[in-house]
């Protein structure tokens, strides 16, 4: 039965083998007329589609695209805007481990690196340096830089999947990946976790595929390294393909190739601390090793399960089946046959890799799709494989354009489950939570262009639009003109359970909410006069006081923002209207969001109110 890959076992007479497998010349057990085969390079098509991916993308997926890296970079860039409390000294983090100054001085730090957001701050220099920065580049051009780092990403995907198998496992890997909603949704996004992902491939391609080759060992640590300074997690993955490797070396006796890897993963490691505390401790003004404060934090402080907890099997049951979709029955297929006998150490690895880092995160009790972002170009080389595997696929021909080799390298039947779910990826790169990533602040910097907006509250759960890096209103980052209902962690020590932030204050009981801590007249005259923000050490105990006893958290804006699902709320929502149209607040645009939602408290339009006494006459 001929198979996209013929796996057979090797032998030392094969050819000289390549660092710890049983790779030969790259392609043992491949067909002689396929590993002569060689595809047009995919790189101009994958750079055209990722750029297309970065310019058509408009939603709002998750909060740390902008105020984990975006928001950190506007503010490095131009002197204004909003960090979140990962970007300020944690207090206490130390509590209960040795005492040591240093310890603490480091433990007590921010989670945060700037590493990241660094990498887009050169993207906005260069805008205020041509005078484009009021233009969509300021929102599209980080997206764009993103999309590069993802289709580099992508092509090295490619080679790494013709390395340990042929031409059309490499061409069914770029299918199954170009096809699926998560990934389209996801690649051009400015999340670590996507940069994370990038740098992941580009160092397994070169420590799967012939580490012997001078420089690559070396290189792939210094990939991994980078991988860990964004995000410290991405050393799960290393732990085992290097501990895998290791094992490997001792077993076939060669200790002096395992002297020199981890001669190098320590001098590289070192270096890549080193950077880090320079770097963030200049960005920090304190010294800083943010790895150090975010393990202690998410890890054992658990600090995480503040923003949720799931069971022990949610990736395998649902992280995984979202992320892969259709690819995931092939990705099984890939499995299996990587797994049997006849593999390679680098096939067996791939299925390892996957398997170990999926298995070793589900330990953990907060979890989300975007931290299987690593995986995830490897389910998809593992679709690749079973892709490839029927026995009827289609000769593939050395005159065919890149994306003909892609089109072809499986089946139309199963080309047709793939598609099956372009229209779910068209919705969620088009329309899905829309008003939420763009529409909302192009309104609203529409509004200030024409003198109306003075002031702005967010009634809505925490981080629910972008912020200066999408507004960049320069005037409304001064005496909490912009503002948003908070939620703010729990700090160590602290019961997580019985915790409850602003926002949970705020959704228990709106009205009340808005009596006690916004001011009991709505003088749009007054908003902003005075910085107030939520202080989780004064106005908490304000819940059960008296409603004259106020202490405002906020001031009344010119403008609210809301969701929708707020003023239809079948509990709250009509004293909610009633409340606000006393203050004196009118409906002035609905804006389309998206047509589900998993958060309730987000779903249906977002509606922008305007005070009465702003814009007389419109």
């Amino acid at each position: 039965m001929q198979q996209g890959v013929r796996l057979r076992k090797t032998t030392p007479h094969d050819s000289k083998e390549a660092g710890v497998s049983n790779t030969g010349s790259r392609h043992d057990g491949i067909q002689p007329e396929k590993r002569r085969l060689r595809s047009p390079s995919p790189l101009p098509l994958l750079l055209a589609f990722h750029l297309f991916l970065a310019l058509v993308s408009r939603g709002f997926f998750q909060p740390d695209e902008y105020w984990q890296s975006l928001e950190v970079a506007h503010r490095i860039a131009y002197g204004y805007g909003y960090t979140t409390w990962e970007w300020k000294a944690q207090g206490d983090t130390a509590s209960g481990l040795p005492p040591s100054r240093i310890w603490e001085q480091l433990a007590q730090g921010p989670i945060r690196s700037v590493i990241h957001p660094a990498f887009f701050v050169p993207v906005y220099w260069l805008l205020q340096l041509t005078g484009l920065e009021d233009t969509s580049l300021r929102t599209t051009a980080p997206r764009l830089l993103q999309a590069v780092l993802s289709a580099l990403a992508s092509n090295e995907l490619f080679h790494l999947a013709r390395d340990l198998g042929d031409e059309h496992i490499a061409c069914s890997t770029l299918l199954s990946l170009l096809t699926s909603p998560y990934y389209l949704y996801t690649a051009a996004r400015t999340f670590a976790n996507t940069a994370e992902a990038s740098l992941t491939v580009f160092a397994l391609r070169r420590a799967l595929n012939n580490p012997d080759k001078p420089g690559a060992t070396t290189t792939s640590l210094a990939f991994a390294a980078a991988a860990c300074l964004i995000r410290p997690t991405n050393a799960v993955l290393w732990v085992f393909v290097y501990g895998c490797m290791s094992c490997e070396m001792i077993r076939r006796s060669r200790y002096a190739q395992l002297a020199s890897l981890w001669g190098k993963a320590l001098v590289i490691g070192l270096l890549a601390i080193a950077v880090s505390i320079i770097i963030d401790s200049t960005f920090h003004g304190r010294f800083s090793l943010p790895m150090i404060p975010f393990l202690l934090t998410n890890v054992y402080h658990s600090l995480s399960l503040f923003y949720g907890s799931h069971p022990w099997h949610w990736y395998f049951t649902q992280g995984l089946p979202v992320v892969g979709m259709m690819a995931l029955p092939f990705a099984g297929m890939g499995v299996l046959q990587w797994s049997r006998k006849g593999a390679t150490f680098p096939q067996r690895m791939v299925v390892g890799t996957v398997i170990w880092t999926v298995a070793a995160f589900s330990l953990l009790g907060h979890k989300e799709w975007r931290f299987l972002q690593p995986v995830v170009p490897l389910l998809h080389l593992l679709a690749g494989v079973g892709l490839a595997s029927s026995r009827s696929n289609t000769p593939l021909s050395s005159s065919w354009s890149a994306s003909s080799h892609i089109w072809h390298s499986t089946t139309p039947r199963r080309r047709l489950l793939l598609l099956s779910t372009l229209p779910l990826a068209i919705y969620l790169l088009l329309f899905h939570c829309i008003a939420q990533g763009s529409i909302v602040p192009s309104y609203l910097r529409q509004e200030h262009a024409q003198g109306r907006l003075q002031s702005v509250g967010f009634l809505m759960p925490c981080h629910s639009t972008p912020w200066q890096s999408h507004l960049h209103l320069r005037e409304m980052d001064k005496d909490d003109r912009m503002w948003f209902v908070s939620c703010d962690p729990p700090r160590a020590g602290e019961d997580v359970e019985g915790y409850m932030d602003e926002s949970d204050f705020f959704y228990e009981d709106p009205v009340r909410w808005l009596r006690i801590y916004l001011p009991g007249e709505a003088s749009i005259d007054s908003a902003g006069s005075t910085a107030t923000r939520w202080d989780r050490d004064v106005h908490p105990a304000l819940w059960q006081s008296p409603i004259h006893a106020q202490v405002p958290a906020h001031h009344w804006p010119s403008h609210i923002a809301l969701f929708d699902a707020l003023l239809q709320h079948p509990k709250y929502g009509r004293e909610v209207q009633i409340l606000l149209a006393r203050k004196g607040y009118v409906e002035r645009t609905r804006l389309w969001n998206s047509l589900v939602h998993d958060d309730e408290r987000r779903r249906g339009y977002i509606v922008v109110l305007r005070h009465e006494s702003v814009g007389r006459g419109d």
